[in-house]
């Protein structure tokens, strides 16, 4: 699914809204990375990094039918991820959902009355994944992978899974894919990748190191030190980690308590930091895990 598929999910009003714009705006789809529409407020979009208020007025009647549209009908099917705040689209597009949640006995049931859509657009990382994939390559470890939210790290973690597991030299990648973010389509159809979906990353690691037999394993956004306790496996296993945080900066990433864990047990030796400047012009950071800064 690509961004003109996607629109022509949308409702009819927006869909012609942005139709319009793309006419007039040199490379939209290019340069379109998100699309936000609320009920009873302004909708907007994300469109060479800058936020365009967009003027049609998104209507319950039209919220409710396009949530259909992404679930293909059957919303039970998506629950689960909707209990997490998304829904997955194919290629790797995510649907965030912003809603009113139903409790029972303290335990959350579902979404209901969805009031606001965020859906991020994924694109390829003009140049990093060629420095991404050089930087594991002479570093001989694991290594973070580190940047604001929004700008593309999944989206980097997958084109490196493929570059690594691909061509000459290609080894075997496991990718611990919690979210189901990976795998869609026929992207990794001629590599050596193995993906574990919907398991959390401590089982992730344990049926990765005991049954497939990695070279290398790969996984999305590190959250609390469990999560962090879960990779250290991987330390003993020899097996290097490919990971994500958010983070701003170099600083930002390893004052957290989770990816400090994994530096300070070796885990990662390298860092590489992507950022998004005005537009879609991407800059990158790498950094090496020094042992002063395992020691900080």
């Amino acid at each position: 699914m690509n961004a003109r598929d996607l629109i022509s999910l949308m409702p009819g009003g927006v869909r012609a809204e942005l139709r319009r714009i793309s006419e007039s705006y040199s490379m939209f789809y290019d340069k379109l990375s998100e699309i936000h529409l609320r009920c009873g407020a302004r909708s907007s979009i994300v469109l060479n990094g800058k936020n365009v208020p967009i003027e049609t007025r998104v209507s319950r009647g039209d919220m409710d039918a396009m949530i259909k549209d992404f679930s293909h009908g059957s919303l039970y099917a998506y629950r689960d991820s909707m209990l997490d705040g998304y829904i997955m689209l194919p290629d790797g597009i995510r649907v965030g959902i912003c809603g009113r949640a139903r409790y029972e006995g303290g335990r959350l049931l579902g979404v209901g009355e969805v009031l606001g859509v965020s859906v991020r657009i994924p694109h390829i990382l003009p140049g990093v994944e060629e420095v991404a994939y050089r930087e594991f390559c002479s570093c001989g470890g694991g290594m973070l992978i580190y940047s604001p939210p929004g700008v593309g790290k999944t989206t980097l973690l997958r084109a490196l899974s493929r570059r690594l597991s691909s061509g000459r030299g290609a080894r075997r990648v496991v990718i611990i894919d919690e979210r189901d973010e990976f795998s869609f389509g026929g992207f990794f159809a001629d590599s050596m990748v193995d993906i574990l979906i919907g398991y959390p990353k401590g089982e992730g690691v344990e049926v990765a190191l005991r049954t497939l037999s990695p070279e290398i394993i790969v996984t999305d956004e590190i959250g609390d030190t469990g999560e962090a306790t879960a990779l250290l496996r991987t330390v003993n296993a020899g097996v290097p980690v490919i990971a994500s945080a958010h983070a701003a900066s170099f600083g930002e990433a390893m004052r957290k308590r989770s990816v400090k864990l994994l530096s300070d047990a070796g885990v990662f030796v390298s860092a590489v930091g992507i950022f998004r400047g005005d537009g879609n012009i991407y800059s990158y950071i790498c950094d090496r895990i020094t042992q002063s800064e395992r020691r900080c």
